[in-house]
């Protein structure tokens, strides 16, 4: 692949030149990504970049997009993978000229919509082998700690770390109808130390360690999911919650086994 956002944004070729991206150009080269194959104007760009924009943008973005270039031709890449768009009233713009298959992010969707896919025809085997891989292609927050931008730039580097959050658990999923209960307890633990409001990954820490033999645990499971929901948001567990909860208390393991929450999106910027 030639582009990475599912981390620091680096750009891969003959070598990768990831130290040589400056700090500016970094964001740019996300704002562009996000609209690969599109034309997207100075103006766009500037608001992608900046929550207030500069006076001096115009020529602070054709510096970036030349230093852009730049690192893109040293990587052994076509300069014209960023070309510029003459505008009506000559301000111009620019676009990303790439396959979606050479970038980690349009992958990840993929293979990640392939073992959805696969996990709703309860193909498990195949589920795990997609999500596997679509979770491999990260290495850190998405943009990494050196990109910024404006509000709309940063959601959508934000929705895609909620949406790796999501995958990791349709892959706890698929590993829980495996029956790797046990070895997936430190890792639910894992995920709930970061993103203590997901309902859905309470559910499968619960599920897991009733499975695992753990009746206290998966009971005391719930009782901490729904202290820190009231504590922290004033909200009770949702319905999906409650009935894994009831079944762990029926031992009505048939339903447990087929039992998922849905994803709960609870209005806190940490979930």
């Amino acid at each position: 692949m030639l582009i990475g956002l599912l981390g620091p944004v680096v750009v891969h070729g003959e070598e990768e030149r990831t130290q040589a991206l400056e700090h500016r150009a970094r964001s740019v080269l996300a704002a562009l990504t996000l609209h690969v194959g599109q034309e997207v104007t100075q103006e766009q760009l500037a608001t992608l970049i900046w929550d207030q924009v500069p006076s001096g943008a115009a020529s602070n973005i054709r510096t970036y997009i030349s230093h852009l270039r730049k690192i893109l031709r040293h990587a052994g890449v076509c300069s014209e993978t960023v070309t510029s768009v003459r505008g009506g009233k000559g301000s111009g713009g620019y676009r990303l000229n790439i396959s979606p298959s050479e970038i980690d992010l349009f992958v990840f969707h993929r293979l990640l919509d392939d073992g959805q896919t696969a996990l709703a025809t309860n193909e498990v085997r195949e589920a795990e082998a997609k999500l596997s891989a679509a979770l491999a292609l990260w290495r850190g927050p998405a943009g990494g700690p050196d990109v910024s931008g404006a509000g709309s730039l940063m959601e959508w580097l934000g929705a895609h770390n909620r949406l790796r959050v999501a995958a990791q658990e349709d892959l706890t999923e698929v590993r829980l109808q495996l029956g790797r209960h046990s070895v997936l307890i430190p890792h639910i633990r894992a995920v709930l130390a970061h993103h203590p409001y997901r309902e859905r990954s309470w559910g499968q820490l619960a599920r897991a360690c009733y499975f695992a033999g753990d009746l206290v645990g998966a009971l005391d499971t719930f009782g901490q999911a729904r202290a820190v929901l009231v504590g922290d948001l004033g909200v009770e567990p949702g319905p999906d919650l409650q009935a894994i909860h009831s079944a762990i208390l029926n031992r009505a393991e048939d339903a447990l086994r087929h039992l998922r929450c849905s994803l709960v999106s609870h209005a806190h910027t940490s979930t």
